[in-house]
């Protein structure tokens, strides 16, 4: 709610054209304990309940005010839940003129007004005073009930707002989960089915063994990298994706990627300007940020194509860049790839298979590193840079306790 510690919205606001009603009025309402102050014209009276009233004071001089209608709007502009008490200290004894008469008549529309005629004690405007500041009082209870509602209701809205997304990412992922898990785990059956039929058929050669058992490896790898990437959601969600950092040649851990990688359809080449660059990382983990980078930059350029990696030192880091010239981004998916299970639009459309994790999980890594992992592509058509800044050394951390060993981990195929 609004804090109100300052207690502008109590103030008796009182408008006096003539000094002598002013002065006995303010005193006896501060010997009161109550806020008050005198206003020097209409204007300096319409600034002040910018910042809060509990009561308004006009005599009848200050009615007949060139700038009265000014007053009248301002009271007119209040918010939905206020209605501002104002006291009116008229002549008594005589007959209204048609001036008051209409100026009367226009606060009487526009607020709460009460009238008292003059003369009279001022023991007694203190006491319809303290009348009108109990009904204002009641007027703020109303507002803050409705502040209230309105933050209980905003609430509720985000909260089934959360609860749709988190019904559709639900479905979502279940709804690509399967579909990716079903692939290997198809491969997988189906190849030990023609590996019995051929064993029983007495067909089995060595050379449709050898075929089998490549499938079948291959459907094991997808199966383990697809089960290891959804672990490693699960752990980085919980922050429980430990890191064990040590000194690490990158200039040795890229060049040795580059080189394991079976790229039959792209050519991979590395440009260094170090002979040796070392940054204290989980060499696990950002081999399997860089393998995931290399992966998508060639499975992402169907048809081959060619793909330069560039490492260098970065001011106080290290920056690796994969340059492909494949499907490219547009710019609204360059953020939108880095959330779970998405994939860029173009990427679906191409039928290239993808659980849409890998990236989210090496941008978590990247920044469990205090680093870095973006997207950058001039569009549709036309190649990606992802580019990858981890620091030379890390920040001191506090002693954690020992941790079990995790078990070996395959290289993630990720996708974006």
């Amino acid at each position: 709610m609004t804090d109100r510690t300052d207690r502008t919205d109590q103030y008796v606001r009182v408008l006096a054209p003539l000094s002598r009603d002013v002065e006995p009025l303010t005193r006896a309402l501060r010997d009161r304990g109550h806020l008050a102050d005198a206003a020097d014209d209409v204007d300096a009276l319409c600034e002040a309940l910018q910042d809060g009233a509990g009561v308004v004071v006009l005599t009848q001089e200050a009615l007949a005010l060139p700038r009265f209608p000014l007053l009248v709007r301002a009271l007119r502009e209040q918010p939905p839940w206020s209605d501002l008490p104002v006291v009116v200290l008229v002549s008594g004894g005589q007959t209204a003129s048609a001036e008051l008469t209409e100026a009367l008549r226009a606060l009487d529309e526009s607020t709460n007004s009460s009238i008292l005629e003059r003369p009279v004690r001022t023991a007694t405007i203190v006491h319809a005073i303290e009348s009108a500041l109990r009904v204002r009082q009641r007027q703020y209870e109303l507002r803050e009930h409705l502040e209230a509602r309105g933050i209980a209701e905003a609430a509720e809205r985000r909260a089934r707002a959360e609860a749709e997304d988190a019904v559709r990412a639900r479905d979502e992922f279940l709804s690509i989960a399967s579909h990716e898990l079903r692939n290997p785990v198809m491969v997988i059956s189906g190849t030990s089915q023609l590996l019995r039929r051929a064993h029983e058929g007495g067909r089995l050669t060595e050379s449709r063994l050898a075929a089998y058992i490549e499938s079948l490896e291959a459907g094991g790898r997808r199966l383990a990298t697809l089960t290891a990437d959804l672990l490693d959601m699960s752990r980085v969600q919980r922050g429980e994706l430990p890191l064990r950092p040590e000194k690490t040649d990158m200039v040795v851990m890229v060049r040795d990627l580059v080189r394991r990688g079976e790229w039959t359809d792209h050519h991979v080449a590395l440009e260094m300007e170090e002979h040796s660059l070392t940054a204290v990382v989980d060499p696990e983990r950002i081999r399997q940020v860089v393998w995931n980078l290399l992966d998508n930059a060639t499975k992402y350029s169907p048809g081959g194509g060619d793909v330069r990696v560039h490492l260098r030192r970065d001011g106080d880091g290290v920056l690796l860049e994969v340059h492909d010239s494949g499907i490219g981004l547009e710019a609204s998916a360059q953020e939108t790839i880095f959330i779970p299970f998405s994939r860029a639009l173009n990427a679906t459309d191409a039928n290239i298979p993808g659980l849409g994790l890998g990236l989210y999980l090496s941008r978590r890594i990247a920044e469990q590193h205090h680093g870095r992992l973006w997207a950058r592509s001039p569009g549709k058509g036309m190649g990606t840079v992802m580019s990858l800044w981890v620091p030379l050394e890390q920040p001191e951390q506090p002693e954690q306790p020992e941790q079990p060993e995790q078990p070996e981990q395959p290289e993630p195929g990720g996708g974006r």
